[in-house]
């Protein structure tokens, strides 16, 4: 019942910040967002997310690859 997103959330400060967002598809509330990583280097560019058979999900960005992964 998840939706998973990339997001930047408007920032008062200007700051670059790029998360990954899980959304609840039935109340629409954010359930969970972590940081990415800040500025132009972790745009994704429209890429899909992946989940891998790990359980982790995997983020193409501009320079590379992010990974997010509960510990």
């Amino acid at each position: 019942g998840l939706l998973y997103a990339y997001t930047k959330p408007h920032n008062s400060q200007g700051i670059d910040a790029w998360y990954l967002t899980a959304i609840d598809l039935r109340t629409g509330a954010t359930v969970y967002s972590q940081l990415a990583g800040t500025g132009a280097e972790f745009n994704n560019h429209y890429a899909a997310i992946y989940l891998g058979p790990d359980g982790a999900a995997y983020m193409p960005t501009l320079t590379g690859m992010v990974r997010f992964k509960d510990r």
